[in-house]
């Protein structure tokens, strides 16, 4: 869909701590007096993109069943049709014969 569920959550992406020995751009740009402000602002956004994830899912849906629909043959069957049944432990066998219902 776009977007982590963490990210979906907390309208923020998760920090994963790793000792590489190298501090990653966000650690280096993080403004701690300014973070709750930013998360705020964030989480009041958090209904929206929650709405275009749905939105965004509603379309694959869609999208997926129309590609089946579009493969699926459209059989119709009749009274007195014949039609191949693969049977495999269950078969009768030779000399019973047909027996008609």
């Amino acid at each position: 869909m776009g977007e982590t569920p963490f990210y979906l959550t907390y309208r923020t992406n998760a920090i994963i701590h790793v000792d590489l020995g190298e501090v990653s751009w966000r650690r280096r740009n993080f403004e701690e007096e300014y973070n709750s402000d930013n998360l705020r602002a964030d989480l009041d956004l958090i209904h929206d993109i929650r709405e275009e994830v749905r939105v965004r899912k509603e379309a694959a849906k869609s999208r997926a069943t129309c590609w089946y629909n579009s493969r699926v043959k459209a059989e119709t069957f009749h009274k007195e049709d014949l039609i191949w049944r693969k049977v495999d432990k269950a078969r009768r066998c030779r000399e019973e014969g047909n027996t008609q219902r």
